[in-house]
């Protein structure tokens, strides 16, 4: 190959034979061979000839043939194909297009069947067109004339048209293959829990405990990224510090995103766009500043979904939390990649350098600063928030925006044209120069506790929004994993399903955005990631891996609801031996109820109840954070009512009907939560952890870890899209539960008892030799639970902390903060005392208000029992967003009572919603 550019250059001509009454035979075959062969290759040297379309007609390839990473194609070939797609979905096998009538136009499009999609491309432009990828609607017919193919998955549609009958056979057989060979996606029979995706065998997988370590070594493998990173996120903050203490901002997302996209990189985010009314994401900053960094266009944001009056999509999100290299590289989890998320194993509630003065004042000393404040004080939120609750207890009115909807909605729905993004809004992206770097964990607003105040202002990134001398920081716990090979794959292709729909609705005619392809699954020598010590801290662990998810028509367009993650937790919690870990933000699960309508508070109920009929040592243990994370006393109010409804609170409650089948829950179940203290300018101070994680554990085997909380929004299905990752264990060790010895997972027992030895105190020192090796025992179930009691009276007598079982009325609460502090009155001894906390882990305080109906005064009984009657259930409809009470008469709104009235109560209370129940 080795030629002259004379000899590139070189005309080939077609060889004629001299002798043309010859013939080709034994004798003359070879050579007749060869001078065609010569004849191939001076055509394929040719510049102008090597892409000519007649050229790669011949040769049945295209440029999709040879990029590396896509499977060797199965057939490629030129059909007919209508114009526009959307006409599609109006012929059946019986159309007039099979009958050669059909009024659309068509025109050919070289069509590729790879390894697990068919794609095609325009002859003039080579431009990508939507992939079909093979799922488990994916079909094939063909019609009365055999000339024409109908194609279609769950999202599309579109008709083709073969020139010849003998070529539709062809392309229908290599159509069947494609699907026989693709059983993993499209058998409905094949996949666990009604999947997308398959288990996958012999998958590399690794947990991390916070943002600390995600954060990481989400940075650290961005660096090694060689194509592409996929991103989506519910919130994304561009100047996140990704690793920390640092004065370096190299680490800093936006930087690493910027460098390797100068590198070649390309960089696909989708992030929610959400209701500027309700929430304070500002998306379209993010937007702006993650496309700014690369000069080339190789970073691409696309921002979903555009919310309107005419669509009807207005009460959920998009809650996925991923991070995708290169297609074999996927981080999971519950943890965005935004402010307020990054914690480590100490959960700071104080960030101030040397700024910070830990020495105690004296009560005399702090009884001064009181008076001298008008009575401002270092207070915990949660006592804030629960003392309005007290203040304002009976009736409270929903105040309606001035505007009505139309104002709420009015800027929703924006084309993300980059000409008309600078026409909307300009941005000031403060200089990195101008940073204060005297705070070496969290700069600016990334120091924040939801309970005190909400986020602002996220374009002046660098500036302080709450005092951090005088409010304590909201630690964040939260869970995450990465998976390698096949299961990132799996993942991906998640990714690109979304990214495709959302290109065609938003940009279908912009080249900007392309169109995405999944990479092969035959390659197995690019699967295999060899360069995990670049950003793990240990080896990985070999599991068998799945990808679950909740999705539907608005959020992916299928035809169809997907909620294999609640399948998942129904048969995960079916299936537990000895016990089950819970960690999540919410516990929204009312058996028996016609408003709440996952089944996971019924499969609990049903296991304990197994477990007690038949003798069994069996333990839940669920970990929840004290209070939902609000800055709005409205919205923490309804989200406690449905949790309190789901636990202990009312008949369908898990509490009570476990006490009517004549069983103690404590003996089975028990919850919990986390808090922390520490010393903020002299004076003591205590938060509440925030739980955030969606993550559960099951015998030490089994594991569920992603983006999905306990209630209706995320396991429904056709609510929040959602992802998680399930974990099977293959590689054992010996364990013991009940004081029996078993065989457990490495996986899943690694990851739960760093979790407890964090919740107990143990994780650095164990002084006394806890075992924490069997979490079935009464022995330690008992001292799990006397250690959440201890440090809970311990937390209760040194700052009268709140919530509390010793609250059950509005009045007690009054009373209850009423009363002195030891923290203030006496702080040497209350320092002494808190030397009795162990670890995190506190009792969840169930009784807390359990004589008050603190549901906000917008239930009405009237509307109440209608809900309550309402037996009809439907996904938001156009008339979903007719955001009055009386809309709740029509029989498919019943499920949508909470996100009418809190949409129209307000910026703050429409969160309870659209963000998070």
């Amino acid at each position: 190959m080795n030629r002259t550019q004379g000899e590139n250059n070189e005309y080939p001509f077609f060889p004629m034979r001299n002798n043309q009454t010859g013939f080709v035979n034994d004798f003359n075959l070879e050579e007749y061979s060869r001078i065609l062969v010569d004849y191939l290759n001076k055509v394929l040297r040719h510049p102008k000839f090597r892409a000519h379309p007649a050229t790669c007609e011949f040769f049945d390839v295209s440029y999709l043939s040879f990029i590396h990473g896509l499977s060797a194609s199965r057939k490629e070939g030129y059909l007919l194909k209508q114009s526009n797609d959307r006409c599609s979905g109006q012929y059946n096998l019986f159309s007039s297009f099979f009958c050669d009538s059909c009024k659309c136009q068509h025109g050919p499009k070289w069509f590729v069947i790879k390894d697990t999609y068919i794609v095609n491309i325009r002859p003039d432009t080579h431009e990508l067109r939507f992939p079909m990828l093979v799922d488990r609607g994916f079909q094939i017919l063909t019609g009365i004339r055999n000339n024409g193919i109908k194609i279609s998955n769950l999202q599309r549609t579109f008709v083709v048209k073969c020139r010849t009958a003998r070529d539709c056979d062809d392309w229908m057989q290599h159509l069947s293959n494609l699907i026989e060979q693709t059983k993993d996606f499209s058998s409905i029979t094949r996949s666990r829990f009604n999947s997308y995706a398959p288990v996958r065998e012999n998958q590399l997988a690794y947990w991390f405990i916070n943002g600390k370590s995600y954060m990481e070594a989400v940075a650290k493998a961005l660096l090694t990224a060689k194509e592409e990173v996929f991103i989506t996120d519910w919130w994304l903050s561009p100047q996140l510090m990704l690793i920390r203490p640092t004065d370096d901002e190299t680490f800093r997302l936006d930087n690493i995103l910027g460098r390797i996209a100068d590198l070649g990189v390309r960089v696909y985010v989708m992030i929610y766009k959400e209701i500027p009314y309700a929430l304070s994401l500002n998306s379209l900053y993010t937007k702006k500043t993650l496309v700014s960094k690369s000069k080339d266009g190789f970073i691409k944001v696309i921002r979903h979904p555009d919310i309107n009056t005419k669509n009807g999509i207005l009460l959920w999100s998009h809650h996925e939390k991923m991070l995708i290299i290169d297609q074999k590289i996927a981080f999971v989890g519950g943890i965005d990649l935004s402010y307020g998320r990054w914690d480590n194993e100490y959960m700071h509630l104080v960030d101030l350098g040397d700024g910070n003065d830990t020495t105690l004042k004296s009560s005399l000393d702090i009884a001064a600063e009181n008076i001298a404040s008008g009575g401002i004080e270092t207070v915990e939120a949660a006592q804030i928030t629960t003392t309005q609750m007290a203040e304002q207890a009976g009736e409270i009115p929903i105040k309606k925006g001035r505007s009505g909807t139309n104002h709420l909605l009015q800027n929703s729905e924006d084309s993300d044209d980059e000409k008309i993004l600078e026409e909307q809004q300009s941005f000031t992206i403060t200089s990195t120069s101008e940073i204060n770097r005297k705070h070496r964990y969290f700069i600016g607003k990334d120091y924040s506790n939801a309970y005190r105040k909400d986020f602002e202002k996220l374009d002046d990134y660098s500036t302080d929004y709450i005092d951090r001398k005088l409010v304590p920081r909201m630690p964040w716990h939260d869970e995450a994993l990465v998976v390698f090979g096949q299961t990132a794959r799996d993942a991906a292709r998640h990714f690109i399903q979304r990214w495709n729909i959302h290109k065609c609705e938003k940009y279908p005619k912009n080249d900007f955005y392309p169109f995405l392809l999944p990479k092969s699954y035959d390659d197995i020598n690019d699967l295999p990631v060899e360069n995990w010590k670049d950003f793990l801290e240990s080896e990985p662990f070999r599991v068998n891996a799945q990808c679950v998810r909740s999705v539907g028509p608005w959020s992916v367009r299928t035809k169809t609801v997907e909620s294999s993650i609640q399948n998942t937790y129904i048969q995960m919690i079916d299936a537990a031996k000895h016990y089950i870990y819970i960690e999540n933000q919410f516990f929204i699960t009312i058996a028996q109820n016609s408003v709440v309508r996952n089944q996971l508070g019924d499969v609990l109920f049903r296991r304990i109840e197994r477990a007690h009929k038949n003798n069994e040592k069996f333990r839940i243990y669920v970990v929840l954070p004290l209070l939902p994370g609000f800055d709005n006393m409205k919205a923490i109010q309804a989200v406690l009512y449905f949790i309190m409804r789901s636990i202990i609170k009312g008949d369908d409650s898990l509490f009570e009907r476990l006490e009517k089948a004549g069983i103690t829950p404590n003996d089975y179940i028990s919850f919990f939560a986390m808090r922390n203290h520490d010393i903020l300018m002299g004076r003591l101070v205590t938060e509440i952890i925030y739980v955030h994680s969606k993550l559960m554990i099951i015998d030490d085997r089994m594991a569920i870890c992603g983006s999905a909380n306990i209630n209706d929004r995320s396991l429904v299905g056709n609510r929040d899209s959602e992802f998680c990752i399930v974990i099977n264990d293959i590689e054992e060790e010996d364990g013991r539960f009940n004081g029996q010895s078993v065989r457990v997972g490495k996986f899943c027992s690694s990851w739960r008892k760093k979790i407890f030895e964090m919740l107990l105190g143990i994780q650095f020192e164990n002084p006394n030799n806890i075992d924490i090796a069997d979490p079935v025992s009464d022995e330690f179930y008992s001292y799990f639970q006397n250690v959440a009691k201890n440090n809970t009276l311990i937390y209760e007598e040194v700052f009268s902390t709140m919530p509390t079982n010793r609250a059950r009325t509005f009045a007690q609460v009054n009373a209850y903060n009423g009363m002195p502090k030891m923290k203030d009155t006496d702080p040497i001894e209350a320092q002494q005392k808190l030397k009795g906390i162990q670890g995190f882990v506190v009792e969840y305080p169930l009784y807390f208000l359990d004589e008050e109906n603190y549901l906000p005064s917008w239930t009405t009984p009237e509307v109440k029992n209608e809900i309550e009657n309402d037996r009809t259930r439907s996904s938001p409809s156009p008339a979903a967003t007719s955001l009055t009470t009386s809309s709740l008469n029509s029989p498919d709104k019943g499920d949508l009572f909470f996100s009418l009235f809190t949409v129209t109560g307000g910026r703050r209370s429409a969160r309870i919603l659209i963000a998070s129940t």
